[in-house]
């Protein structure tokens, strides 16, 4: 029977979009990959693995990426349904991810069954296709190996895999590949029933269908649908019909239409359907994303610029977008959580009102009517809308929300914490055998007063305690300080209010990094600006595979105050050894650049060669299990016993450094690609990681490079053009270049 460990080499047979993005996550979770596709010309020509080469070259280009790290597709082998199945006799898992019809899938796999070994997996990704159909005709023991896996697009991203045992599947193989999916590839697993759709796409297509029909009915326009079923209910930004743009329209009225002929006796199945309008697009080539035209049109206007055009459905001609007005929408915009906005949307008495709860209330009906058909329970069709579409809420919890019913959040299920202390910024929890637990809940996990006051009380409890883990079950570990308070304070000249501040922040990281016991990470998601300084002062780092940190203070015209530049410089020198010394200035200028431009890793093992995590910090595919994994790593060390580390010197360069600076900051400004004020910017990043003016390498205490930093970040907050940095920060989610 094939165990969590043997699965090492895997093979996917297909190598178009999906397949090939998910032998992508398949390298990307350390795993041995083939990728198969037909054949091209004859046999020994070059071009005989055109099809699958053509496949990896175009997902090495996608963006988002779909690689950790570009180097990892070396992981994957290439080859052909004609030449290379001899190589399918020693994979552990097959997978199969051609093109959705039944006698395809069935000719592939019979073609590969002679040549894979007994007891290897083999799954079919598949989107809705009857698992029991496509197995019918194969040996016992091929059916007792096989199930349906669905993937969703992009998989790297998207956690939920809908697995579907065929009738004959042993129980075993079930359970071995969902700990195996759940711990090595990072996925949310559903065990579903073979039935069409599964539970995502039965759901999710039902409510896209019923969209469609009750916005005729309303008379609403393209953009205000979007901006209805977006943000505002816990959707996506791209709402619906974004959503059908970048999935293809031609995709959705495929899945549409073999869910309305699977499903004869559905009491709703004429809502699958699809509209007139939409048929009327797909003969005109309107798909989206792949035509460049489909319920959305961006053009370049007279001036120049690029402009987003909207389908009229009455004439299907592009026109250009109006705001959307409706005071239920306003007045639910306005509010900072989601509960709220739900409220102010739901009680309204227009259009947009009338349209939320005509097609929340359809959708819900729809989904109770489906248990136990496609689910024994409500929660596992909310947790498919939410792992499979990235809805902040399924179905069920919006319709207890409606009725004012408490709604848990999902936590790690090894984990029962209590409470020990709490403000509104951050709590502090007991999660037994000694670990505490700091957990920030402020608005985007910001750092303000009350984050650093609990932050304070953690470290004075933790005297008593084995060790602390820092990290929350949010959407990001951290987005950095409270970047309206601090503008708020320079703008009212409070220097004294935040240099205050600063220097608080920059005592509880040195009371981190020199606690007596032992101070676990879990970064996960967005971690920046101050929350990679707290997880650079951390002794070690349980991060997600999905971490994006930086230390991006340039972007708001600032430089990082609290340690982080330091702490980037005293783990060079942890590692200098491996320098030589006439070299020694290249990891620095790597590091001025990495700051200066505000580079942030697209996954934590970059994060690794950008020196923001540790060689040896581990890094986890399922971040479910983030908080479990760092208290285990907070009680090994704690049980070593744990020493605490003793203030250090750190080496600096001085003026040959700066100089060295300057010369690559005057190309840039020369060449074009930064402005006058970044390059005044890059000048003060550059004195605090040169050490200032030294004429000659330097070993000096830490509280020198802090002292540093905190000066010049104050120094920056009185600047015009940094304060207009942080205002538009603010008010547009990105950077100022002025």
């Amino acid at each position: 029977m094939i165990r969590k460990k043997e699965i090492k080499k895997t093979a996917v047979l297909g190598a178009g979009i999906m397949g090939a993005q998910i032998a992508a996550h398949l390298a990307n979770s350390g795993l041995q990959v083939l990728l198969l596709d037909l054949p091209s010309g004859t046999p020994g020509s070059p071009e005989r693995n055109k099809l699958a080469k053509q496949g990896l070259e175009t997902v090495k280009k996608l963006s988002p990426p779909a690689f950790f790290l570009p180097e990892l597709a070396a992981r994957i082998d290439l080859g052909n349904f004609e030449d290379d199945l001899e190589k399918l006799r020693d994979r552990d898992w097959i997978l199969e991810a051609v093109v959705e019809k039944v006698e395809v899938k069935q000719t592939l796999l019979k073609k590969i069954e002679p040549f894979r070994k007994n007891e290897s997996l083999v799954t079919t990704n598949t989107s809705g296709i009857p698992i029991s159909e496509i197995s019918k005709k194969f040996s016992p023991e091929f059916q007792n190996y096989f199930m349906g896996t669905h993937f969703f697009n992009p998989p790297r991203y998207l956690k939920l895999l809908e697995l579907i045992p065929g009738n004959s599947t042993l129980p075993e193989i079930v359970q071995t590949f969902q700990d195996f999916a759940s711990n090595r590839l990072g996925k949310r697993v559903l065990i579903c029933r073979d039935t069409p759709g599964f539970i995502a796409n039965r759901i999710g297509t039902f409510a896209v269908c019923f969209i469609l029909k009750a916005m005729q009915e309303s008379d609403l326009k393209v953009e205000e649908v979007d901006e209805i079923t977006g943000p505002i209910i816990g959707r996506p930004k791209s709402a619906t019909f974004r959503t059908l743009d970048l999935v293809g329209l031609d995709t959705f009225a495929h899945v549409a239409q073999n869910l309305y002929d699977s499903l004869p006796e559905d009491p709703m199945r004429e809502f699958f359907k699809v509209p007139d309008f939409v048929l009327q697009m797909l003969s005109q080539n309107k798909l989206g994303e792949k035509t460049k035209q489909g319920f959305y049109k961006k053009i370049t206007a007279e001036n120049g610029r690029n402009e987003i055009l909207s389908l009229d459905l009455k004439t299907l001609n592009y026109v250009p977008r109006k705001p959307v007005m409706f005071p239920s929408l306003q007045m639910a915009a306005s509010q900072e959580n989601l509960k709220n906005k739900i409220k102010f949307l739901a009680q309204g008495k227009d259009k947009a009102s009338d349209f939320f709860r005509k097609t929340t209330a359809a959708l819900a009906d729809y989904a109770a009517g489906k248990i136990p058909e496609i689910a024994d329970h409500s929660i596992s069709i909310d947790q498919a809308m939410k792992w499979g579409f990235s809805w902040e809420i399924g179905p069920f919890e919006l319709q207890d929300m409606l009725l004012n019913l408490k709604i848990s959040a999902p936590t790690d299920s090894s984990i029962h914490p209590s409470v020990i202390k709490q403000n509104s910024g951050a709590s502090l929890f007991d999660l037994g055998d000694g670990i505490l637990n700091l957990e920030f809940h402020s608005k985007m996990n910001t750092i303000g007063e009350d984050v650093l006051n609990m932050m304070e009380e953690s470290l004075e409890i933790l005297e008593k305690y084995e060790g602390l883990v820092i990290g929350n079950h949010g959407e990001n570990f951290c987005i950095g300080a409270n970047l309206m308070l601090i503008l708020m304070l320079a703008q009212e000249e409070e220097w004294d209010e935040l240099e205050k501040a600063v220097k608080k922040f920059q005592n509880i990281n040195q009371k981190i990094k020199y606690a007596p016991k032992p101070v676990v990470t879990a970064p996960f998601g967005r971690t920046l600006g101050g929350g990679c300084e707290i997880v650079l002062h951390a002794h070690e780092s349980v991060a997600a595979a999905e971490t994006y940190i930086g230390l991006v203070e340039i972007g708001a015209g600032l430089v990082p105050a609290g340690g982080g530049l330091k702490e980037m410089l005293a783990r060079l020198g942890e590692s200098s050894q491996s320098y030589p010394a006439a070299d020694l200035f290249k990891p620095l200028q790597q590091i001025f650049e990495t700051i200066g431009f505000a580079k942030v890793s697209g996954s934590a093992a970059e994060a690794k060669k950008m020196g923001y995590l540790r060689k040896k910090d581990p890094i986890l595919m399922n971040s479910d299990h983030l908080l479990s994994e760092a208290k285990k790593a907070c009680l090994n060390l704690s049980k070593t016993p744990y020493i605490p580390l003793e203030p250090e010197l750190i080496l600096v360069y001085g003026r040959p450094l700066y100089s060295n600076f300057l010369i690559g900051l005057n190309l840039l400004k020369e060449g074009g690609k930064i402005t006058e004020y970044e390059a005044y910017l890059g000048k003060k990043l550059a004195s605090i990681l040169s050490g200032g003016d030294f004429t000659s390498p330097q070993w000096v205490p830490e509280s020198y490079l802090l002292d540093l930093e905190k000066e010049t970040f104050l120094s920056l907050c009185g600047v015009k053009k940094t304060q207009e940095r942080m205002q538009h920060l603010l008010k547009h989610g990105k950077p100022l270049r002025n």
